[in-house]
């Protein structure tokens, strides 16, 4: 979830104006789309984030959109299309009332904007609550995990339904063309289980491993560079990278990364192997497998966030560190250490920019859920761990057994 900064109220309102669609949009090179989930105690700052999209305003290099839910105090809830332009927004079609958490609300999003604006390449910013990979049915500290939650229905965006809708976009809307780039403006969302989820329908994915600033992105900073240049869908994903520090380089525990999630493959394939390899060791030689996990996991030796969620780069390290204790042959631990050392080189292929600040100077750009108190149940019905890997719920169970 974003930290909350309710010392910062703002009363401002929307300049809408009500209008439709006279002629065909023009094609243009970028779409970019805000699925704004603000149904919730995160209102507060829709205000300033819409500021800065107006401050650019949409050009003939992009379309700068904005799919806005809200639920404001004393007021019914509202859920409008709206089309940012330099200094006013221009609403589309009538206001409706929508569950933001609904995976069809999302879709409806996405059609709206690949089909009324026409563009060569498009990034979706899914903006709210995030609470990572898990889904679980309790509520933790008033909210539920995914992403995108909305107050009025209790429901969010799990990882099925960001597949779902995306996968439905790249064959649908796109004609087998993936989404250039995912981001989201929403805490713990930079995690392997997502990426690799998201890696057969889109390009790049922007995330924090961390929890976000209620204040999120800075929009203004992210998109200025459409006044002069129309980037590539890397240079466009660095950008929000780099734009991100810029607004919290002051800061103690900021992270963002921007993954490849074309290049995420090999890493997968090779996490999965060491994911075996491990989960092995803990049915044939729990004290010793048990002991190096345990060293390697720690949060004296690894970034964790939200208590249940490693950092994968320094878990890899330390794995490297400590293999030699797993007390194998000569020839296992050299082929352990050498698969462990392989996926470390992976990753500047796939984590094309990452910042930080000083508290997570070792975070490498992704999580990997990992809770040493138990396994929660929903992990089991990932996408993650049915349809792609399975041997680190394995591990995980294995670990915790007594």
């Amino acid at each position: 979830m974003k930290k909350n900064l309710f010392s910062r109220i703002l009363f401002l309102s929307l300049l809408f104006v009500v209008t439709s669609m006279q002629s065909a949009i023009p094609r243009k090179p970028w779409t970019f789309l805000v699925y704004l989930a603000g149904a919730n105690d995160l209102d507060v700052f829709i205000q300033e984030n819409m500021d800065q999209m107006m401050a650019i305003g949409s050009n003939d290099r992009i379309n700068i959109l904005v799919y806005l839910s809200t639920h404001y105090a004393g007021q019914k809830k509202e859920t409008k299309k709206l089309y940012v332009n330099k200094g006013s927004v221009t609403q589309h079609g009538p206001t409706t009332v929508r569950d933001s958490g609904n995976v069809e609300t999302f879709k409806s999003a996405l059609s709206w904007a690949c089909t009324e604006f026409p563009s060569d390449h498009i990034a979706v910013v899914c903006w709210d609550h995030g609470l990572g990979a898990l889904n679980k049915s309790e509520s933790i500290s008033g909210y539920k995990r995914g992403v995108c939650y909305d107050f009025d229905t209790g429901h969010y965006l799990t990882d099925r339904d960001l597949f779902s809708a995306f996968s439905w976009a790249r064959d649908t809307l796109r004609r087998g063309r993936k989404i250039d780039i995912v981001a989201f403006d929403a805490c713990l969302m930079a995690s392997l289980e997502i990426a690799a989820t998201l890696s057969s329908c889109a390009n790049y994915m922007v995330a924090s491993e961390d929890s976000m600033p209620g204040t999120g992105f800075d929009y203004y900073r992210m998109l200025n560079q459409f006044n002069t240049r129309t980037p590539d869908a890397l240079t466009f994903a660095k950008r929000m990278v780099t734009a991100y520090q810029e607004v919290y380089v002051h800061e103690t525990d900021y992270t963002l990364s921007a993954i490849d999630l074309q290049a995420l493959s090999e890493f997968i394939t090779n996490f999965s192997e060491v994911s075996e390899f491990l989960a092995a060791q803990l049915q044939s030689n729990k004290m010793a497998a048990k002991l190096v996990i345990k060293k390697s996991v720690g949060d004296l030796v690894c970034p964790v966030f939200n208590l249940v969620y490693i950092d994968v780069l320094q878990f890899y390290k330390n794995l490297l560190a400590h293999g030699a204790e797993l007390k194998l042959s000569l020839s296992d631990t050299a082929d352990f250490k050498a698969l462990v050392a392989n996926g470390i080189e992976l990753f500047p292929y796939f984590v094309k920019a990452n910042v930080v600040g000083r508290d997570y100077k070792q975070a490498g750009g992704l999580t990997v859920y990992f809770d040493a108190r138990g396994v929660d149940t929903s992990y089991s019905r990932l996408f993650w761990t049915t349809e792609i890997n399975g041997w680190w719920l394995n591990l995980l169970r294995a670990y915790v057994a007594r």
